[in-house]
């Protein structure tokens, strides 16, 4: 078993060399494989978990998380750093209200601590029961996407689940009985979302967590007798939906899946390509039969991409010069009208 970054690919933000992410984990069952960049933003908000075993005192669960923070880093990198631990001490993970109340009691801790936010969305998969359980809070989403083909032979790439976005609108009576109001589809004017880990500046201690203007409660779904021959799982940021619908973005990730980080690499790199602003992030589990194991690399097989940079200037709507490294991944340029095609 091991849990390593495999590589990194090249690409840029302005002037500099930012790279494009990648990694993987990898046993002879499970793989999870992922890639993360910056997009157009100054800075990278958005950290991620993956575990090939949640806790010593559950070693058959495995499962990967995705928080996109906002207003800084803070919260995202204390999720990254603390959530796997906190929902492997519980007695049982997939209990609905030990893990509502571990989140509520995070939730607390960041009170003291940072003033930022940030989504979650967690998948976990326990090999021994079959149980696969999707916690979310904010606009991270998950997707259960089919391992099937059409009469053509074509992947069919219809989400079996997608989970939930907390936006303003869907928890508008709670936002009005707080006090808060909804314009232009934010809480109070300026948080897209009605639900989050951190924001302590939109939470209030005199009222119960459910019932705060911007609350910690989780939409926590359990998929009993889940067969991971015939499924993948993917969890990501928003940004990958800002130009992209749910449905663009399954049928992508599985045109491009070829059971490797470098599929994922290629799916941000595309996303990046439809002038998408935000930072963005993607993982990807899938499950290998016990009598065709996954190959678990060596550490000597783990080698990282050239980094030797070969500029290249395109020019971008506003008038904005921008550069790139590595090897060509796209040559366009914007129409007329400044729109920059897919």
């Amino acid at each position: 078993m091991i849990e390593q970054v495999v590589s990194d690919s090249l690409n840029t933000h302005m002037s500099e060399y930012i790279p494009i992410k990648s990694f993987s984990h990898v046993s002879e069952t499970v793989r999870i494989d992922g890639a993360s960049y910056i997009g157009r933003r100054a800075k990278m908000e958005d950290t991620h978990t993956a575990f090939l075993q949640l806790s010593d005192k559950h070693p058959d669960v495995c499962g990967m998380s995705v928080h996109d923070g906002h207003g800084g880093a803070g919260t995202s990198e204390f999720l990254r750093d603390h959530l796997r631990e906190i929902i492997g001490a519980l007695d049982d993970p997939f209990d609905h209200k030990q893990v509502q109340d571990a989140l509520y009691a995070l939730d607390e801790d960041l009170s003291t601590h940072v003033w930022y936010g940030s989504t979650l969305c967690i998948v976990l998969y326990d090999r021994k029961t079959s149980k696969l359980q999707v916690i979310n809070v904010g606009d991270s989403q998950c997707m259960i996407l089919p391992l099937t083909f059409s009469k053509t032979g074509s992947r069919i790439a219809w989400p079996i689940y997608t989970s939930s976005k907390h936006e303003p609108g869907r928890d508008v009576y709670r936002i009005l009985a707080a006090g808060g109001f909804i314009y232009q589809k934010r809480v109070n004017c300026e948080l897209a979302m009605s639900r989050a880990i951190g924001d302590w500046s939109y939470k209030s201690k005199e009222l119960e967590p459910v019932k705060r203007l911007v609350s910690a409660e989780a939409d926590i779904v359990i998929v009993d007798n889940f067969d991971p021959m015939k499924h993948m799982v993917i969890v990501f940021s928003d940004g990958l939906v800002e130009k992209w619908s749910d449905q663009h973005l399954a049928t992508t990730v599985v045109d491009k899946d070829d059971g490797t980080e470098n599929g994922i690499r290629q799916m941000i790199d595309s996303c990046f390509k439809c002038w998408t602003n935000d930072n963005m992030m993607l993982l990807r589990m899938r499950f290998a039969p016990e009598d065709f194991p996954f190959k678990v690399p060596k550490a000597t097989e783990l080698n990282s991409c050239p980094t030797t940079p070969t500029n290249q200037p395109i020019q971008v709507p506003n008038g904005i010069s921008w550069s790139r490294s590595g090897p060509p991944t796209y040559a366009w340029t914007p129409t007329e009208d400044g729109h920059v095609p897919c």
